[in-house]
C-alpha cells in the first residue's frame, strides 16, 4: 500500500481528533446540564446559567487578540522569521493568565453574598474553571500557527475526556466542590503540557514582568484595538441575550431556553471548526501565494464537511429535540417548538458564517469584519427594542435574533468573496484592513 504524504497523514489524524473532540464537547455541554439540574438545590440552576454567562464575558476580554497573535505568528512561521515571536506569546500569555486569576479573585469576594454559604466555595472554584480557558485559547492558537495542531488537539482530547469523567462522578456522590477542584488540577496539568510543547519547539516562554507587558502593549496596541473592536462586537451579538432576557421576560424558563439554544450553537461552532481548522493552514497558504481558486476550494470543502453535522443536528432537533430537552432539564423548563426551529436555523447560519469568518480572521481583516459586526449589533439592539415596545413573546424574539444573524453570515460571505477576488494580486503578509 502506498504511503500517504506526511502532511496528508497529519491532516487525517487531525480530522479524526477533531471528530472525537466534537463528540466530547457535545457530551460535556449537555451532560453538565443534566448533572447540575439534579445536584444543585431546586430552582438554583438558572443562577448557575447566569454565573456561567458572566464567565463567558470574562473570556471576552481576549478581545480577539489571540486571533491577532495567531495571524502574526502564522505569517512569521510561513516566512521563516520567528525571531521575537516567543516574546509576543510570553507577554500575551502572562496578561491572559493575570486576567483569569483576577476574575476568579473578584468572584471569590462577590459570590458569597449571592449564594448559600455551603455552596459558595464550590461556585467560586466552578467559576474559576470557566475563566481559565482565557490563556488556554491563546496557547492553542499559537500551536496551530506553528502547525502543531495535531499535538494540541490530542492534548485537548485528553483534557475534555477527563472533564467528562469528572462531571459524571457528581452523579455518584462527588460534590460540586470536589468536581471543580479536580477540574482546576486538570487545567493546571493541561497548561503545563501545552507550555512544554511550545518550549520543545523553540519557544523560550516565560512569565512577563509589568515593564515587559507595558512594552508589549505599546508595540501591539494597534493590533489589539483592531481585533478587540471586532471581537467585542461579536461577543455582544452572541451573548447579549443573557443580560437582555431577564430584563425583557419574566421567570427563569426563557433564560434556560436561551442557554440551551447557545449550547446548540456552540455545538455547531465546534462541529464546523473541524473542517475550518483542518483547512485553515492550506487555505492561508493559498491566500499568501495569490491562489484565489485554492482559497475557494477549501471553503467548499468546509461546506461539504460541515453539512454533515448540520443535517444530523437539524434532524435530531426536529425529531427528538422536545423529549430530549425535557429529560435533560428534568421536566422543569419546557422548550417551545419555535425555539427548536430557531436552533436549526442558527446551525445553518453558523456554517455560512464560520466558513468565511474563520478565514477572514486568520488573515487579519478586522476593520471590514468590525464594520459588519457594528451593523449586526445595531440590528440586535433594534430587535430588543421591538421586543420591549410590542411585547414580542420569547420564541418570536429568538426567530428575530436568528434572522439578524443570517444577515451577519451573508455579509461575511460577501467580504470573503471580495477578499478571494483580490488574492491573486499578491496580498501583503498581514493586511490589517
Amino acid at each position: 500500500m502506498p504511503r500517504l504524504p506526511r502532511i496528508a497523514v497529519g491532516r487525517l489524524g487531525f480530522l479524526t481528533l477533531k471528530l472525537f473532540n466534537l463528540a466530547l464537547v457535545t457530551l460535556y455541554s449537555f451532560g453538565i446540564i443534566y448533572v447540575l439540574v439534579r445536584i444543585v438545590p431546586p430552582g438554583f440552576y438558572p443562577w448557575m446559567v447566569l454565573l456561567a454567562s458572566i464567565g463567558g464575558y470574562v473570556l471576552a476580554t481576549d478581545m480577539g487578540f489571540s486571533a491577532y497573535v495567531y495571524a502574526e505568528v502564522r505569517r512569521d512561521f510561513l516566512g521563516d522569521a520567528l525571531d521575537g515571536a516567543d516574546e509576543l506569546v510570553s507577554q500575551a500569555a502572562t496578561l491572559y493568565l493575570g486576567l483569569a486569576l483576577a476574575a476568579a479573585g473578584i468572584a471569590a469576594l462577590i459570590i458569597p453574598f449571592f449564594s448559600p454559604s455551603r455552596l459558595a466555595p464550590a461556585l467560586v472554584c466552578y467559576f474559576a474553571t470557566i475563566v481559565l480557558p482565557l490563556p488556554w485559547m491563546l496557547i492553542r492558537r499559537v500551536a496551530a500557527a506553528l502547525d502543531l495542531y495535531v499535538e494540541m488537539e490530542a492534548l485537548e482530547l485528553a483534557r475534555r475526556a477527563v472533564f467528562c469523567l469528572l462531571a459524571a462522578t457528581m452523579l455518584f456522590g462527588v460534590s460540586l466542590l470536589g468536581f471543580a477542584l479536580s477540574c482546576l488540577v486538570a487545567w493546571a496539568v493541561a497548561a503545563g503540557a501545552s507550555w512544554w510543547l511550545l518550549c520543545r519547539h523553540g519557544f523560550r516562554l516565560r512569565l512577563g514582568s509589568p515593564r515587559r507587558i507595558a512594552r508589549f502593549w505599546r508595540a501591539n496596541r494597534r493590533g489589539v484595538l483592531k481585533s478587540g473592536k471586532f471581537a467585542g462586537l461579536e461577543f455582544f451579538v452572541y451573548n447579549f441575550p443573557y443580560i437582555a432576557i431577564p430584563v425583557m421576560f419574566h421567570g427563569p424558563a426563557d433564560l434556560v431556553s436561551f442557554d440551551l439554544f447557545n449550547k446548540v450553537a456552540r455545538f455547531g461552532g465546534a462541529a464546523y471548526s473541524v473542517p475550518g481548522e483542518a483547512f485553515c493552514p492550506p487555505q492561508t497558504r493559498a491566500y499568501y501565494a495569490g491562489d484565489a481558486e485554492g482559497v475557494s476550494h477549501y471553503q467548499r470543502l468546509t461546506w461539504l464537511v460541515g453539512a454533515v453535522p448540520l443535517v444530523i443536528g437539524a434532524a435530531l432537533l426536529a425529531a427528538v429535540g422536545g423529549p430530549v430537552f425535557n429529560e435533560l432539564l428534568a421536566g422543569t423548563q419546557p422548550v417551545s417548538p419555535l425555539v427548536r426551529l430557531a436552533m436549526i436555523a442558527m446551525l445553518a447560519a453558523l456554517l455560512l458564517q464560520s466558513s468565511s469568518g474563520g478565514f477572514l480572521v486568520s488573515v487579519g481583516k478586522y476593520d471590514a469584519l468590525a464594520q459588519v459586526a457594528t451593523i449586526t449589533a445595531t440590528l440586535m439592539l433594534a430587535v430588543m427594542a421591538l421586543t420591549v415596545v410590542f411585547g414580542v413573546p420569547f420564541p418570536v424574539f429568538m426567530l428575530l435574533y436568528v434572522a439578524v444573524y443570517f444577515f451577519h453570515a451573508i455579509a461575511f460571505q460577501w467580504l470573503f468573496e471580495r477578499l478571494r477576488g483580490s488574492a491573486s494580486r499578491a496580498p501583503a503578509p498581514l493586511a490589517m484592513s
